[in-house]
């Protein structure tokens, strides 16, 4: 007889920010696995999230800048999908990470240079 195992990923973020709120999350498991569309990528004023399955809460966004500056943050509503980039000025490449109870995903981005 053989046997199968299963296993998970367990990450643990610790939010110092916010009085060391711990947020676990599981990853990659088929069951409350989430990927998001983001276009257009590269983007110029305006960036559109969206999820591929069905997602029916909103979620928190964060964008870094490749120093690992926090340069904006904030929630998405799960009807809009779009995040507001105007304030983003510099040309280069970010950091987006998608935060929710399907766990934490993160993307890279990339502002294109003003034409």
């Amino acid at each position: 007889m053989g046997c199968t195992a299963t296993s998970a990923n367990l990450v643990v973020t610790v939010n110092t920010c916010t009085s060391g709120r711990a947020m676990f999350a599981k990853e990659n498991t088929q069951t409350d696995f989430t990927n998001f569309n983001i276009y257009p990528n590269p983007f110029s004023k305006l960036l559109n999230v969206v999820a591929e399955s069905t997602l029916e809460e909103n979620y928190f966004y964060q964008i870094f800048d490749m120093s690992g500056r926090l340069v904006k943050s904030g929630e998405i509503d799960a009807l809009k999908n779009q995040i507001s980039m105007e304030e983003i000025q510099a040309a280069g490449l970010y950091i987006l990470t998608l935060e929710g109870t399907f766990g934490m995903r993160t993307y890279r981005i990339e502002k294109s240079p003003a034409e």
